[in-house]
């Protein structure tokens, strides 16, 4: 499960793998026998998104997931949103 952060009128998620030692962090990317589906939560708003591994991983680094009341048009990501019947 990711969790996701507040960041200049979006919810973000880092799509990748981040591992810290003393001295630096390390990203790679999951690969495709690494999960099946991603859980993303945001706390805030008590909503859960659930993405086959390989739509999450078609992400370059960050998923921006915006939730305000008014939008021109559904984000791409707006179908994985509480789509539970995907597991």
């Amino acid at each position: 499960m990711k969790s996701a952060w507040f960041y200049r009128g979006a919810y973000k998620v880092d799509v990748r793998l981040t591992k810290t030692n003393r001295r630096r962090m390390m990203r790679k990317y999951y690969n495709k026998n690494d999960f099946d589906f991603a859980i993303i939560y945001i706390q805030d708003l008590n909503i859960f998104y659930i993405m086959p591994q390989p739509i999450f991983s078609s992400y370059r680094s960050k998923i921006s997931l915006v939730e305000a009341a008014k939008r021109q048009r559904k984000p791409k990501s707006a179908e994985y949103r509480e789509n539970w019947s995907l597991l």
